[in-house]
């Protein structure tokens, strides 16, 4: 069985990880998510321990990644992971 790269030339995948919340959350809510995960990927031992397992962090301390960012992240991701579906045919049974 080919690899997805040979299936599908120029593939590139990247695991991401975010956080979200539900439509609709009242902003004092969403602001101390915010803030809390600002205060835990600003935390020098939280940084290391995850780059020690590989993770290539998206944002630094000074400057996260922002909500419309990851809404284009996902909005490509989307739209190559649809068009990877289609072409090799898969299906759900």
């Amino acid at each position: 069985m080919p690899s997805l790269g040979e299936f599908v030339p120029g593939y590139n995948g990247t695991l991401w990880i975010a956080l979200f919340a539900p439509r609709g959350l009242p902003p004092a809510v969403m602001s101390r998510l915010r803030e809390g995960m600002q205060q835990a990927m600003a935390d020098k031992d939280m940084r290391a321990q995850l780059q020690a397992q590989g993770v290539e962090l998206a944002g630094t301390p000074e400057r996260q990644v922002t909500p419309d960012e990851l809404a284009a992240v996902l909005k490509q991701d989307i739209a190559k992971w649809a068009h990877i579906v289609k072409t090799s045919g898969a299906t759900v049974n």
